[in-house]
């Protein structure tokens, strides 16, 4: 069976495997925060085998093996946390999260205080020496985890405060600078309104980030240094204080990443949060074949493995820094 399917090739609950004759569908999902990556497996269990026989509960770990065997990219087992399994007619939705996004999402019992270190440092105390760093992180700050805080918490604060993003990758944590991600090649060019092209776009959506853009971009922050008094960004918009006394971090609190297209295609192993793509949306116009607008090279911000019986089909949401 593992040679006809498209992308999962094994559910397993300790030695225990799932029928994935019974499976509806399956959607993995990346993105470049500690929200995923996330599981969403639908399966057909109306004789309550996986609930009962098998005995899945929620906080059970899932051993999941994802990839097609006759694509670039490796097959790799995962290991996912059961959060909710929701029943109907439909059938059992297993909701997941991947175990090691899951741990650093558990509150904090004992505080942890790092006065003045570097981020690096922080996030290696916080998730070990599993993590790889791209771009330079020279600024020193206090961190504070506070008990009953998760660590992700912390983690979402220190990507703020460092324009950065942090997100765990097929290779372990990546903690990386926003503008260092668009150094990347490309993983390939995908391209609407080209048949003849090789990676082709079947839909797509614009997104519409104007309203972003004032609301973040133009953000006045401000915040205090004993030595040269007031700082701030200098962006004539309404204040927004903080108790932040390094310039250099008040510059980073407006460098966010901007979402640009969403589009969906035919299944690909190799689309990975993260990474970058070549983009080319062709018009109908002969005076002006490419439609301009849309950045040529962006980041995958966001992206949506499914797997309906023998179908596989992805949806990839694609970024770029508005940092210059």
């Amino acid at each position: 069976m593992a040679d006809i399917l498209p992308y999962v090739q094994t559910i397993k609950l300790g030695d225990v495997e799932f029928d994935l004759v019974a499976l509806a569908s399956l959607t993995y999902i990346e993105s470049i925060d500690t929200g995923c990556p996330k599981l969403i497996i639908k399966i057909n269990d109306r004789h309550s085998y996986i609930r009962d026989d098998i005995g899945l509960k929620v906080g059970h770990i899932l051993k999941v093996e994802l990839g097609n065997h006759h694509g670039d990219q490796p097959v790799e087992v995962k290991e996912f946390t059961v959060l909710t399994m929701p029943y109907s007619m439909d059938g059992l939705t297993i909701n997941c999260l991947a175990t090691k996004i899951n741990n650093l999402k558990t509150p904090t019992v004992n505080p942890i205080f790092f006065p003045k270190q570097s981020p690096d440092l922080v996030l290696k105390s916080l998730v070990g020496a599993d993590i790889t760093l791209n771009g330079a992180f020279p600024v020193t700050m206090p961190y504070h985890l506070n008990s009953g805080v998760s660590a992700s918490r912390l983690i979402k604060k220190i990507c703020r405060e460092n324009a950065a993003v942090f997100h765990l990758t097929r290779n372990g944590y990546l903690f990386s600078k926003i503008k260092s991600l668009m150094i990347q090649p490309p993983l390939a060019e995908y391209v609407f309104g080209n048949r003849s092209a090789t990676y082709q776009i079947q839909a797509f959506k614009v997104i519409s980030v104007e309203a972003m853009q004032n609301r973040e971009l133009k953000k006045k922050y401000s915040g205090w240094n004993m030595k040269t008094g007031e700082i701030n960004n200098g962006s004539p918009m309404e204040y927004s204080v903080t108790a932040i006394d390094n310039q250099q971090v008040i510059d980073n609190l407006n460098d966010f990443l901007l979402p640009v297209l969403e589009f969906e295609c035919l299944g690909n192993d190799n689309f990975e949060a993260g990474k970058t793509l070549a983009v080319a949306i062709n018009r109908n116009d002969i005076e002006s074949v490419l439609d301009e607008s849309i950045p040529a090279k962006m980041i995958i911000m966001k992206v949506s493995h499914y797997q309906e019986k023998t179908a596989y089909l992805c949806k990839v949401l694609l970024g770029i820094p508005n940092v210059d």
